[in-house]
């Protein structure tokens, strides 16, 4: 019809297992849509694992605390095809403990994951996040933007502003995953993703590579437009 119709849902209360969830949302004309969503839960994710799976994501486990609001306008459905993602704001909070999961097509194990994610706007504040990527240690701080448009757009890029250090990196694990996880037997190839805008500052105390180690490397990399660039 011309209001383009309202889905209003108040006071969302459940359990999952040992977990609890609650919520609002509400969404104001489909035509061209606008829409709010609350979250207030504390999860298992193993739960929520056995409860809903995407098919990309799988091995849920730990636990998480979930606080946000989430809104976003838009002058209709396809707007969001179009890069309308960046118009989706959110603010609050994701605490992680002990996360792990794996992701299809993806032969690493994603683990040990602790730290919290805050939401402001369209930006996200990462707050010394750490975790295991298979055998690679690492631990995280700084900032992601453009975090929604990059997760369900097809063109739109993310920006990387962050201090990372590990203990320990093994590079062979980390490039030849999917090679491994799809049985291919060609050599990887090394490619930097057009949607990728990073800002790091690295502090790495060991760096494997097939026979060659190196130790206490530290630097500064800038990617933009598909080309790494190293400085001090």
């Amino acid at each position: 019809n011309n209001l383009g119709g309202t889905l209003k849902l108040d006071g969302i209360d459940f359990s999952l297992n040992g977990g609890r969830f609650k919520g609002a949302a509400n969404i104001q004309d489909f035509n061209n849509p606008s829409f709010q969503i609350e979250a207030d839960a504390q999860l298992n994710l193993a739960d929520v694992n056995n409860f809903m799976s995407t098919g990309v994501v799988s091995n849920l486990s730990g636990n998480a605390v979930v606080k946000l609001n989430m809104q976003a306008n838009s002058r209709s459905i396809k707007a969001f095809d179009q890069g309308g993602y960046n118009q989706v704001n959110a603010n609050g909070y994701i605490k992680i403990e002990n996360g792990g999961f794996k992701i299809a097509g993806d032969t690493l194990n994603y683990r040990d994951f602790n730290g919290e994610l805050r939401f402001q706007e369209n930006l996200v504040k990462v707050e010394n996040l750490r975790g295991m990527l298979g055998k690679t240690d690492f631990k995280l701080k700084g900032s992601l933007n453009n975090l929604f448009a990059w997760l369900f757009g097809d063109n739109e890029p993310i920006g990387i502003d962050a201090i990372v250090e590990s203990r320990s990196v093994f590079l062979d694990e980390l490039f030849e995953r999917k090679s491994k996880a799809t049985g291919n037997s060609e050599p990887y190839k090394f490619r930097i993703s057009k949607r990728l805008n990073l800002n790091l500052k690295a502090k790495v105390n060991q760096l494997k590579f097939r026979k060659f180690t190196a130790n206490s490397i530290s630097g500064l990399f800038d990617v933009s437009n598909s080309q790494l660039n190293a400085q001090q």
